[in-house]
């Protein structure tokens, strides 16, 4: 008779302690996977952030570019229109001294 209670106390301990182990198998799994879903959220907004820094790079590199490209262009539409304005402005002034060569050579 004692052995009987003691092997059902036995059984009753180790279904304890199998429970007990299942429950606390299931609270470690539940603590993991909210632990994976918070560092994926992290990494998520991490990277999320560095491609935003990224573009933005990307996007005043583009900007800084064009600006560039647009003042050599803005440049050399101000160089071709100046040489051609003292071009016409050394005809001028040779045709005016020509005219005025020819008064004094004349009179």
């Amino acid at each position: 008779r004692g052995m009987q209670a003691k092997a059902r106390f036995l059984h009753a301990f180790l279904s304890v302690l199998l429970i007990q182990q299942a429950w606390r198998a299931a609270l470690v799994r539940k603590r993991y996977a909210h632990a994976l879903h918070s560092i994926v959220r992290v990494q998520s907004l991490v990277r999320r952030r560095q491609a935003r820094t990224s573009a933005a790079l990307r996007r005043s590199a583009i900007v800084k570019v064009q600006s560039h490209i647009r003042r050599s262009l803005e440049e050399r539409r101000y160089v071709t229109k100046l040489v051609v304005t003292v071009a016409v402005q050394a005809m001028i002034r040779a045709f005016v001294e020509r005219r005025r060569f020819l008064r004094v050579k004349k009179g």
